[in-house]
């Protein structure tokens, strides 16, 4: 966790640092999903137009949860964006209940996926997103998985992918659109 907390950091901090430009942006807002580490926050720092940077981080059901990773933007000056994500972080949550508790389990890797961005309002400062994005989760979530079915009851089967949304405000608005 301490490693993912210093990543978000870094990245913030080079957000901050690397605003010299007029035409770059730094998004932070609320969502769902793995791009906001769960029920969390992501901040989105955009060097140009077509690329960003991410970090997610909040609250996966188990624990804290983090991601990041790129978003490319595919018809950047468009009110309606669509964009193609890629990043690295939690993709999966177990949660088994014994007599005495519950325990979790939480594993990373990759994921990746495909959505839009709405911007809202004339000045376009602010923005909706969407995604459907597809964990590709590691040998060791289905070793789990497969265990847990042979050996006790799945209450809910794995979802193959899963859905993000947010709310995201331009903190460096200063170009026009």
């Amino acid at each position: 966790m301490k490693k993912h907390a210093f990543s978000f950091w870094l990245l913030f901090v080079t957000a901050i640092g690397a605003t010299a430009q007029n035409d770059q942006s730094l998004f932070i807002g609320p969502g769902i999903g793995f791009d906001h580490g769960g029920f969390g926050a992501k901040l989105e720092f955009q060097p140009e137009k077509h690329v960003g940077i991410f970090g997610g981080l909040g609250y996966n059901l188990a624990g804290a949860g983090a991601n990041g990773g790129v978003i490319f933007n595919i018809l950047p000056g468009k009110r309606v964006t669509p964009v193609l994500t890629a990043m690295y972080g939690y993709n999966a949550v177990i949660q088994v209940t014994y007599l005495d508790g519950k325990d979790y389990g939480v594993y990373n890797g990759l994921t990746a996926g495909a959505g839009i961005d709405i911007k809202l309002g004339r000045s376009k400062k602010s923005k909706i997103n969407v995604n459907l994005l597809i964990p590709l989760r590691n040998a060791a979530f289905f070793n789990d998985y497969n265990n847990l079915r042979q050996n006790g009851e799945i209450k809910q089967d794995m979802m193959p992918v899963a859905i993000s949304m947010g709310w995201n405000y331009n903190l460096l608005w200063r170009r026009g659109e």
